[in-house]
């Protein structure tokens, strides 16, 4: 790079604009005021992504690659500028939805090889019939503008001849609903930015509806297990291992009722069964070695001494206080109720939150709170006990031994 030694020629730039550039500006002007701006209210109050406005905007040559290109050509930078100031007059929500591919794109385009631009781009907009959204997720909770700092790892599995990445992206547009999602993680953290790479990745499953499905199974074979019907729980247990791993909980749940009772030995059994076949099925398709899977990964994440920086140390200290409070202010307030309710199966229910506490904090990831969500699930059916209880002071179940 060399110093400027002579003043710049002032006659180089202007912000006259050019007879393209108004015609562009009045195009896409009346796309904003005839299209985007009449139904802005309605899609701002659904919430949603707006599909058909994507659609009309793919249909006019709007949302393409090729117009993407046509705008970024422009010698003078003004095309892209103006086109974004017309598309968000009309609505900053729509035109976000229009526009936050192109962060997936340039990303691709300034990085990525010419068969990965040809194989990939195209899939980032579809087709004006079925048109597709692409996200770039580069921020994290604990690293947005500072890119230097992310903590998402990937790792090279030989085994498999894949890519393992590992950690959370947040704020990412389009995040979830696109079809192609370009990662940013870091492969050798020691080289700070300069150790990081982006990965092109096809549309990822929702892991919200994993949680979802786990914690009505959860939900579900507590219930039976109350009604002491082994059977169908060991199933909801089999269906719900398939989605989240937390599911070990109900065998844990059965290990304490069977140090109680010699009964609860044999669906003890029978539940640890359905857990481990499924798990066993989930680590054979999704193969990965051990020292990758995500277990160490939060281990040295969670634990403060572990970081290698003071921002870092700072940051999971931070994390640990937010949890602590966490659980001070309800879970501790919860299992005690539950030592006072008299109530065996209550007192096993607790008994296996607090397995599940000291479990989560080597396995998760300490800010994601989300995580802890079963936790509330555990309370839940003791909340329901003690109304009960309120509501009729006699015992209905005879106190432990």
């Amino acid at each position: 790079m060399e110093a400027v030694t002579e003043p710049l020629n002032q006659g180089s730039f202007s912000m006259q604009l050019s007879q393209d550039q108004l015609d562009v500006r009045e195009w896409v002007h009346g796309f904003a005021a005839n299209v985007v701006r009449p139904a802005a209210a309605e899609w701002d109050e659904r919430e949603e992504t707006p599909w058909p406005l994507i659609q009309e905007a793919a249909k006019i040559g709007l949302y393409s690659f090729e117009a993407l290109a046509q705008f970024y050509a422009d010698e003078s930078g003004l095309m892209v500028p103006i086109v974004n100031e017309e598309l968000f007059w009309g609505d900053g929500g729509i035109g976000m939805s229009i526009m936050g591919t192109t962060l997936a794109v340039a990303a691709i385009f300034s990085s990525g090889t010419g068969e990965q631009f040809g194989e990939w781009v195209p899939q980032c907009y579809g087709s004006v019939d079925e048109p597709k959204v692409a996200a770039f997720c580069v921020s994290e909770p604990d690293a947005g503008s500072d890119v230097s700092s992310l903590r998402t790892r990937a790792r090279y599995d030989a085994a498999t001849d894949e890519w393992v990445i590992n950690g959370q992206k947040a704020w990412a547009t389009n995040g979830g609903i696109a079809a192609v999602h370009v990662v940013v993680a870091s492969v050798d953290p020691e080289l700070g930015s300069r150790g990081q790479a982006g990965f092109i990745n096809e549309q990822y499953r929702i892991y919200f509806t994993n949680d979802y499905a786990m914690i009505a199974c959860w939900f579900g074979a507590v219930y039976m297990l109350r009604q002491e019907r082994y059977v169908v729980a060991a199933a909801l247990t089999f269906i719900g291992a398939f989605a989240k791993e937390t599911m070990l909980l109900v065998p844990v749940l059965l290990a304490f009722r069977a140090i109680r009772a010699r009964p609860a030995r044999v669906p003890f059994v029978l539940t640890a069964v359905a857990f481990v076949v499924p798990t066993a099925i989930v680590r054979t398709v999704y193969r990965t070695s051990i020292d990758q899977w995500a277990w160490w990964n939060t281990i040295y994440a969670n634990v403060p001494f572990l970081q290698s920086s003071m921002e870092a140390f700072t940051q999971t200290i931070k994390n640990n206080l937010k949890v602590a409070l966490f659980y001070n202010v309800f879970w501790v307030i919860a299992f005690r109720r539950v030592l006072t309710l008299g109530d065996p199966f209550m007192r096993d229910l607790g008994a296996t939150g607090l397995v599940y506490l000291l479990l989560a904090y080597p396995v998760i990831y300490l800010r994601e709170l989300r995580h802890f969500l079963p936790l509330a699930i555990v309370v839940l059916p003791m909340a329901i006990s003690a109304f009960e209880r309120q509501a009729d002071p006699s015992p209905s179940v005879s106190p432990a031994p």
